[in-house]
């Protein structure tokens, strides 16, 4: 079965209301040549993705509510395709809805990275989360990677060669887009694409979105490590000898006797507590098993 693989996406912010939707992805048939050699499933830049292959359609810009209203109409349209299969079935209309919602990856051939029966709620949310980080041509273009629209033509003689290249910004992007709108680029055999320069797949994407969105430090990372001023005592149940737990080697205890405490194993509280709660799992019929606090050498000469 041959399905459409999503890999990544990245919404480009074209006014303050209105975005332009572009998508990687490839169907899980074809295959490419890496620079490497290799072989690789085939990525692809889509515009608009699921809206359209008109270019009117591929290159509306469109605010969120609209592309939300798109991805609602493509469930509907799926739900009719299921209802019509199980029109004999009790409660159709439900089940119908039930069954697109939990398998629309199944029906209509998507898979998001490469996972199989995505469900429309997985499949909404994978967009919309995009929005949360839109960025702008001018941002792209900072970050090296600019925004190119560009035009192809084809021949049977000489393949494609391009015959239209713009570096999109925040100025021009709107009237590049608006010329799209009345091109009738099928008749005179050319193609129209738009995605950012150097780009080529997943990876890349994820790594340019690291740099123009780095994450934000933790606040508990910058807090000071906690004390490790806790060992954990075992006494033999039947001769009552002491020891100090020793860390060793994995599934074996190795402990040290009393005079030897200062090779004992050093913990935080909250660590030795975890700890002799599962050393008492294992050893709780041989050993009691308690946590004793350490003297620091000032407290000694205290």
């Amino acid at each position: 079965m041959s399905y459409e693989i999503l890999y990544d996406r990245l919404t480009v912010k074209v006014d303050n209301n209105r975005f332009l939707s572009l998508v990687i992805s490839g169907s899980n048939n074809c295959y490419e040549i890496t620079r490497s050699g290799g072989e690789r499933r085939e990525r692809n830049w889509c515009e608009n993705f699921l809206i359209g292959n008109s270019l009117k359609e591929r290159f509306q810009p469109m605010t969120k509510q609209t592309f939300e209203k798109y991805l609602d109409d493509f469930y509907k349209s799926y739900v009719d395709e299921v209802r019509h299969d199980i029109d004999d079935y009790p409660n159709s209309e439900e089940k119908a809805k039930e069954i697109a919602y939990n398998r629309i990856g199944y029906y209509s051939g998507i898979s998001i990275y490469g996972k199989p029966d995505a469900n429309f709620g997985t499949l909404k949310r994978w967009f919309k989360n995009s929005f949360k980080k839109a960025v702008t041509p001018n941002q792209l273009a900072e970050a090296r990677h600019p925004l190119l629209l560009s035009v192809q033509k084809y021949s049977r003689d000489n393949g494609y060669e391009t015959v239209y290249s713009q570096e999109l910004s925040n100025d021009n992007i709107l009237t590049e887009l608006e010329k799209l709108q009345h091109y009738e680029y099928a008749k005179e055999n050319l193609t129209v694409y738009i995605r950012p320069k150097g780009i080529f797949d997943e990876v890349a994407l994820r790594n340019m979105r690291k740099v123009m969105f780095p994450k934000e430090i933790s606040p508990n990372t910058c807090k000071e490590p906690l004390p490790k001023d806790y060992v954990i005592r075992f006494a033999d149940i039947k001769s009552g000898s002491m020891y100090y737990y020793q860390k060793g080697l994995k599934r074996r205890l190795r402990c040290v006797y009393q005079r030897d405490k200062s090779f004992a194993h050093k913990f935080s509280l909250s660590n030795a507590k975890a700890k002799a709660k599962m050393l008492t799992k294992y050893w709780g019929y041989k050993y009691k098993i308690d946590i004793e606090k350490t003297e620091h050498p000032a407290e000694k000469s205290a």
